[in-house]
């Protein structure tokens, strides 16, 4: 069992799900398993989130924002 520790309410909005899907799908492409590319993807979706709410509300987050802070979180896992 896997337990995520990262993301927020602000990622219930149209379009979440679409992104994390495409996060899990490039994972796939690289060639990581079906079980890393879920991982890797839940917990950078999330902790883009995460990053995102350091400078908005959960309220006015949208998932463009999310997006763009997708390469702050892949900078935490160097």
């Amino acid at each position: 069992m896997y337990q995520n520790t990262t993301g927020n309410a602000g990622l219930a909005k149209g379009g979440a799900g679409d992104a994390l899907t495409g996060m899990v799908t490039a994972f796939l492409a690289q060639g990581y398993t079906p079980l890393k590319s879920a991982i890797l993807g839940v917990y950078l979706h999330g902790l883009a989130a995460d990053i995102t709410l350091q400078s908005q509300s959960v309220e006015s987050m949208l998932i463009t924002d999310v997006i763009e802070h997708i390469g702050d979180a892949f900078k935490t896992l160097l």
